[in-house]
């Protein structure tokens, strides 16, 4: 997120620390036009230089990402959840009385309306799984036939349309792996509550800082991020990682068509300096494997080679293609 007043800081920062972002792979399961989307769809081409009469450059499609707002992405209890976890922490003695009364005004300006800030700006998030051939996924994601694509969850990932850095201050875009039971949920909320208590952190500056429509919103985002990487004990199987990224006010969201009405999205791509670099150089997704989901036989083997055709007209032509194990039927 990016704020046009004139901050203590400029740049980007991270919401959850390094000790707290999974670095990994993952698998985002998807069903059929997923996959067409995530491989064929393009990001912003830098200007090609080309010696004159040399033959014309094809492109591959680098492939892009999409995060949906976590109020779409499932009942609106997932998020009252992660609220109430949120705010049960902050409210034990030990931990309200932490930091400067400075630093606790822009907390309590959102902490007293946690559950609107959360419906009205909600983070974004982007599904996957640290299980590789996921019973509960192909269940939950995939529809018929579906597919798991395997990501670099070390890779830098960029919101495309993001406005420069050089105009205040931006939420890094980060994989953080979901806490289901109750003491890890303390733990990361702990971890962020740190920082933002923390003066000598990037967080804390802003809230600390007197700049306090800042400051309250750099804790908006940073809790709104937070109550999506909490879920409920019940939903520990599906093993979820989620990336997770802010909407900056001047951008506007794409939507798709569902069941639920329409669902606000934003779109990132893979781009090596694409948080600290203006303008953004994209670079191909970090896809090294794509698992064909059940069910097994023919129409399994007829979507292994469509996707194999797709990977090879993407330029992926090193990146294999595996079969699921799982003996299910959609």
């Amino acid at each position: 997120m990016v704020t046009e007043a004139d901050p203590p800081i400029r740049g980007t920062i991270s919401a959850f620390g390094l000790s707290e972002t999974f670095k990994g792979e993952v698998w985002h399961y998807t069903d059929s036009a997923g996959l067409v989307g995530i491989l064929t769809s393009r990001t912003p081409d830098p200007p090609l230089e080309l010696v004159p009469g040399s033959p014309p450059v094809q492109v591959c499609p680098n492939g892009t990402l999409r995060a949906t707002a976590a109020t779409q992405l499932n009942d609106f209890s997932e998020l009252q959840y992660g609220a109430r976890r949120i705010l049960d922490w902050y409210e034990s003695e030990e931990n309200a009385a932490a930091g400067t009364i400075r630093e606790h005004v822009p907390i309590r300006i959102v902490l007293n309306d946690l559950l609107k800030h959360l419906a009205e700006n909600p983070a974004y998030v982007c599904c996957a799984s640290t299980t590789r051939d996921s019973l509960e996924h192909w269940r939950g994601y995939a529809g018929e036939g579906g597919y798991a694509v395997k990501l670099d969850a070390f890779a830098t990932y960029t919101l495309i349309g993001r406005p420069s850095v050089d105009t205040g201050f931006m939420v890094s875009p980060e994989w953080v792996k979901v806490r289901y039971k109750p003491a890890e949920q303390d733990e990361l909320i702990r971890s962020v509550f740190d920082l933002l208590l923390d003066p000598t952190k990037q967080m804390g500056m802003i809230a600390n800082s007197e700049d306090q429509p800042a400051a309250v919103l750099v804790v908006q985002s940073h809790l709104a991020g937070l109550a999506t990487a909490l879920k409920h004990p019940s939903f520990e199987k599906e093993d979820e990682v989620r990336l997770i990224v802010q909407r900056p006010s001047s951008v506007v969201p794409d939507f798709r068509s569902s069941r639920r009405g329409p669902v606000p999205y934003l779109t990132l791509g893979h781009a090596p300096l694409g948080n600290a670099q203006s303008p953004t150089v994209f670079a191909p997704l970090p896809v090294s494997d794509v698992l064909v989901g059940p069910p097994t036989g023919d129409a399994m083997e007829q979507r292994v080679r469509g996707t194999r055709t797709l990977l090879d007209a993407t330029g992926r032509t090193c990146v294999p293609v595996n079969r699921s194990d799982i003996p299910f039927l959609p």
